[in-house]
């Protein structure tokens, strides 16, 4: 559960998926095929769940085994699509060995981050344009996604946003200026399993 004051950590990583090939040759009676590994994500927050695979799909046939080594201590022999989860934070260097008419191996790297964020939600804020708590903002570690909805004590949505960064100027969705009052207000972050969630009243004041 988010709480002020305490450290979040993320069950797993959203939304950050790229593919990471890294080429190599394979030479089979004079047909050049190009092969790769493909990991569906190579950047996130502990912990981060990888699914690898050998891309194309149509080269594993001319493969007849494979060892995989994931730089956590863990290997895994005769898979070609295996899925790790990283619980420990840092740069990891992942080896697959294929054995064809030739053995070769590919690398691919996974960053693991540490994605502790400490939420400190304000109470007030006095949207009043004199440079001064002219906004309700929490400090977020900018890596964690958040859904922020703003309701009034009637339960009506009056703002919503998504992202790592949270924050309001005392507008509605619309972009009218809300009347002076107490707000109700969540904050789910996004990239966990369970989802974590924080609620709480901020009052609007000019």
């Amino acid at each position: 559960m988010i709480k002020r004051g305490i450290n979040i950590f993320t069950d797993a990583y959203s939304e950050m998926k790229h593919s990471l090939l890294i080429l190599f040759i394979l030479f089979s009676a004079g047909l050049e095929a190009q092969v790769s590994v493909h990991a569906d994500i190579t950047t996130g927050c502990n912990p981060l769940t990888v699914n690898f695979s050998i891309q194309p799909e149509s080269a594993r046939d001319t493969i007849t085994s494979y060892q995989w080594n994931f730089g956590n201590w863990t290997t895994v022999s005769s898979d070609s699509t295996p899925t790790i989860t990283y619980t420990l934070t840092g740069v990891f260097d992942v080896i697959c060995t294929v054995n064809g008419l030739y053995q070769i191996t590919a690398d691919a790297y996974i960053t693991v981050l540490e994605c502790s964020d400490t939420l400190k939600v304000p109470n007030v804020f006095t949207p009043n344009d004199d440079t001064f708590n002219d906004f309700f903002e929490v400090e977020t570690n900018g890596i964690n996604s958040y859904s922020f909805s703003v309701y009034t004590r009637s339960g009506t949505l009056v703002y919503k946003t998504e992202s790592p960064s949270i924050f309001w100027d005392g507008r509605s969705l619309s972009g009218q200026k809300l009347k002076n009052g107490i707000y109700f207000y969540t904050i789910r972050q996004q990239d966990s399993q369970p989802l974590n969630e924080l609620k709480g009243f901020v009052y609007l004041y000019e």
